[in-house]
This record gives structure tokens, sequence and C-alpha cells, in this order.
């Protein structure tokens, strides 16, 4: 399921800030959220998830890095996924752990403006 919640460990998407912003980049993840997983709930995915993807980075450093290093266990126990460690989740820890905290701080409060605001969202139709 991590896998295919993710689109850069689905697919290799990437993303490039000056035409990916945050609230682009979180709804494409409530759609990807809504779409595969057996849990299709609108109300849960598009509050509760983005409230909690929030709540982790703003706890800083440690909890995101706690959280990498629980995917990697799940990849690592994954017959095929392994691979998605060495190409990904490792450079993300070695990336977290260098980071400033000012740095992962700002992009925190970026991620809960949107979430705030509403931008990041999607409207029920």
């Amino acid at each position: 399921t991590i896998v295919m919640l993710s689109p850069t460990l689905s697919w290799f998407e990437s993303y490039n800030p000056p035409y990916d912003n945050i609230a682009s980049a979180l709804r494409w993840s409530i759609r990807r959220a809504l779409i595969y997983p057996y849990l299709r709930n609108f109300d849960f995915v598009a509050r509760k998830l983005v409230n909690d993807v929030a709540m982790i980075l703003t706890a800083g450093k440690r909890v995101v890095l706690r959280c990498l290093l629980q995917i990697q266990k799940t990849l690592d126990s994954s017959e095929f996924h392994y691979l998605f460690n060495k190409l990904y989740i490792s450079p993300y820890i070695s990336w977290i752990q260098m980071i400033n905290d000012e740095d992962l701080a700002s992009f925190a409060s970026q991620v809960e403006k949107c979430v705030l605001d509403g931008d990041c969202t999607l409207t029920k139709s």
C-alpha cells in the first residue's frame, strides 16, 4: 500500500518546485489515496490524512526519521519492494538527518498553512 500511494515509489514521479507546489502535491496524494486502497472515505482522506502529515512534519526531524525508518522496515520485508529502500528511502533517511531544523520547520509551517487555508483539499462534488 505504501508503494501504491506514493507517486515517487509507484512510477518515479519527481516534483519541480517552480511548477509544483505544496497544495498540488497534497491534492495529488489525496486523489491517489481515494483511488487505490480499500478505504475510500473522502472525509478521512481529505482531512485526517493531510492533518497527520502536517503534524508529523511539525513534530520535527526525529518523528519524520522514525516514520522513514518504519517505511524502510516494511519495504525490507517485501520480496520486490526492497529496492525502493536503496533508491529512495535510504537517501531520504540520510537527507533528513542533515537538514536544518529551521528548514524543516519552515516547510512544516507551509504545509500547515496550506491545510488551514483549505488549499490542498479537494471539494466534494
